[in-house]
């Protein structure tokens, strides 16, 4: 019959040094395991949308797969994520004459008189529109509320063209609706962009605010090449052309772009401070 040698140094038996490593390394193994569940749940954490609502073409998980797989991010630069431009019920603005539109608390809003509000649309030169929502509270037996997006490219005459609707479905209390486009748009600045949003007239039946989603994207390749070492076809013809539309770069005065050469920290500096628009005060 062995026993175990006790050390006046450690009062753990031989052994039970190693037992312990082994137990902490299993819980250093079980703490990192947690760790990548949380992280690889933000995404669908990031774009939850409150309430119970319907949506006009797509349903369920099947938003938050869609949404997600979309990349919604932090960023307003770059072409991977994509952006929320939100528009509240405060920047809405009634569309017929003797109509009101009436606060009820926590930012909703109902119309009487009448049952239509519209608000501009802002978004960049070239963004391309993904995704239309709406936050709305129905409690009317009878009337929907629906969000209308229009790109209006009339100058005297106004011209609308629908781009997208999404609205309630009769399930009554607070939702979030949402429709991804069936036809992606690209924003074309020369013309106006606005969101109207319909509420039958009923007090039960009300709106928070709209969702835009957009993401940002890189002009198309041009048929022709300003720069005689950067021709059509070229891998880099269309980033190059699109760093020269924009003023960015303007190339080497032979005409030439140079694209193997080196970057300097000079002409680094001038690139990042005229795409990322850098206005300092000094």
């Amino acid at each position: 019959m062995g026993y175990a040698k006790w050390s006046k140094y450690n009062s753990q038996p031989k052994g039970g040094f190693m037992m312990k490593i082994r137990q902490y390394m299993t819980g250093i193994g079980l703490l990192l395991m947690m760790l990548m569940v949380l992280v690889y749940s933000l995404p669908a954490f990031a774009i939850s949308g409150e309430g119970g609502g319907g949506d006009s073409s797509v349903t369920g998980s099947n938003i938050e797969d869609q949404k997600a797989a979309d990349g919604l991010g932090p960023m307003t630069y770059g072409t991977s994520d994509t952006i929320i431009l939100q528009i509240p019920s405060a920047a809405f603005q009634k569309c017929e004459a003797g109509s009101e539109i009436n606060e009820h608390g926590n930012m909703y809003v109902s119309i009487s008189g009448g049952d239509r509000a519209f608000a501009a649309v802002n978004l960049p030169n070239g963004a391309q529109i993904r995704w239309l929502d709406v936050y709305y509270y129905d409690n009317d037996a009878v009337e929907n509320i629906t969000a209308y997006l229009y790109e209006n490219t009339g100058t005297t005459v106004p011209d609308f063209t629908s781009l997208d609707s999404v609205g309630s479905t009769g399930i009554p209390g607070y939702g979030y609706a949402s429709s991804m486009l069936d036809t992606l748009w690209t924003v074309d600045n020369d013309n106006q962009y606005f969101v109207y949003v319909n509420t039958g007239g009923s007090s039960n039946v009300r709106f928070k605010a709209v969702d835009i989603w957009y993401r940002l994207q890189i002009s198309p390749a041009p048929a022709y090449a300003s720069f005689s070492d950067v021709p059509v076809g070229h891998w880099a013809h269309q980033y190059v052309e699109a760093l020269y539309d924009s003023g960015i770069t303007a190339g080497y005065a032979d005409g030439t772009f140079r694209p193997g050469e080196p970057v300097l920290r000079g002409q680094m500096a001038a690139f990042l401070s005229k795409a990322l628009g850098l206005h300092w005060p000094f």
